[in-house]
């Protein structure tokens, strides 16, 4: 009940270890795309959702309110849990910073480098990069801006620490958003001699957006992408205007 989830598995501490130990890096990922802070209730692990549309509502803290993202309706923070009356009501949701701060106690021998939208323009961030490149930290952990264009032959372990955010929003690309995060930072380790692990933490493991993300079952995903896509008329099968 004191709203701090836990963010890494041991399993996934226990590889990162194993990879610094011979001098190998670590790559973590922080799926950020869809994820805010919102409420929920310690009593019955509910979120507090819109009453229109069932969408998890989003603490905006200069406003001191509720906000629905998908159809923009307004709501006061509530004194009680709106499922089990409850008053035992926290902002659920964690910042990178600190994960980072996390990451800095349990592998306090090694060193860390942040990288997140904080950092102000594309020649900062490359030149952040081009430090992990040359071992000069041992674990990078970012948001989806990390995983494009860069190779690090040095990285053996790929952690994806909450890839099914964003699977749930109101949005009909939101598979295709998650499945295309994955793909894309796996393909980021283990290039020239060295094999790398990727490792995927997940509340929903079995989600097929998750389970096609490997390499092997792009064709798979692209099956149930294209008919799901079909069937509800989205694109490409229609065009869409707002």
């Amino acid at each position: 009940g004191t709203g701090k989830q836990k963010v890494f598995s041991q399993y996934l501490i226990d590889h990162i270890f194993k990879a610094l130990n011979q001098k190998e890096q670590a790559i973590l990922l922080y799926n950020r795309r869809g994820f805010s802070l919102s409420m929920q209730c310690t009593g019955c692990q509910e979120y507090i959702y819109c009453s229109k549309c069932h969408v998890t509502l989003t603490y905006h803290k200069h406003r001191k309110q509720l906000l629905c993202h998908h159809c923009n309706s307004v709501e006061s923070i509530p004194t009680q849990c709106t499922h089990c009356n409850s008053k035992k009501l926290i902002y659920s949701g964690l910042g990178i910073q600190y994960i980072e701060e996390m990451l800095n106690k349990i592998f306090s021998d090694y060193k860390v480098l942040r990288i997140d939208s904080d950092i102000k323009s594309i020649k900062d961030t490359s030149q952040k990069l081009k430090t992990f490149e040359n071992q000069k930290y041992n674990i990078l952990i970012g948001t989806q801006m990390i995983t494009k264009g860069h190779d690090f032959s040095n990285v053996t372990i790929v952690g994806i620490i909450n890839a099914d955010h964003g699977l749930y929003l109101p949005d009909f690309r939101s598979g295709e958003n998650v499945f295309q995060m994955i793909s894309q930072v796996i393909g980021r380790s283990g290039r020239r001699n060295k094999k790398a692990t990727a490792i995927i933490q997940s509340n929903n493991h079995k989600d097929p957006y998750i389970q096609y993300a490997k390499p092997i079952k792009i064709e798979k995903y692209y099956q149930l992408e294209a008919n799901n896509r079909k069937e509800l008329h989205y694109p490409p099968f229609s065009r869409l205007i707002r």
